[in-house]
């Protein structure tokens, strides 16, 4: 008796480790799928022109002191002189 109880649990158990197996291989093919487009997208958009050429381009984060610089005519006006100012400079 116990012989075929055991059996009868062991058949299930294996039926249940077929039946996860097959729903893991078919959840990691899309992913599996769509790694592949994303990493054929980043090489694609590596190779595109951006439009413009980069080099000689200068950028920089201008942070204004709050405390100093409340009113937005001061700050237009010298973000506007800092534009001019790094405009004349010469590389």
């Amino acid at each position: 008796m116990r012989d075929g109880g055991r059996g009868s649990t062991g058949g299930l158990r294996d039926r249940l480790r077929g039946t996860l197996i097959v729903a893991e291989v078919a959840l990691s093919l899309p992913l599996l799928v769509g790694a592949g487009l994303l990493i054929r997208s980043a090489i694609a958009l590596q190779q595109t022109g951006i439009g413009f050429e980069p080099r000689g381009v200068l950028t920089a984060r201008v942070t204004l002191p709050t405390t100093s610089f409340t009113e937005p005519a001061r700050i237009v006006e010298t973000l506007r002189r800092i534009r001019e100012a790094a405009a004349a400079v010469q590389v």
